[in-house]
């Protein structure tokens, strides 16, 4: 290993931005579910070409 690529992970990523995503995706995993709860029982889950819902399913 030379000096250029210490603290580097193999995929090019230090280990400060991979321990960050990690951060960041386990945010957004606690703040699903704290919202959760209060979705209704169904949820748009298509629009049409004129911005119309056309698809629903469940929460």
């Amino acid at each position: 290993m030379n000096n250029e690529n210490k603290g580097i992970h193999a995929t090019g990523v230090s280990p400060r931005v991979w321990a960050m995503l990690v951060v960041v995706c386990a945010i957004n995993v606690a703040a699903h579910l704290m919202v959760m709860p209060s979705l209704p029982a169904q949820i748009p889950t298509h629009w049409g070409a004129n911005g119309a819902v056309d698809g629903w399913g469940p929460s």
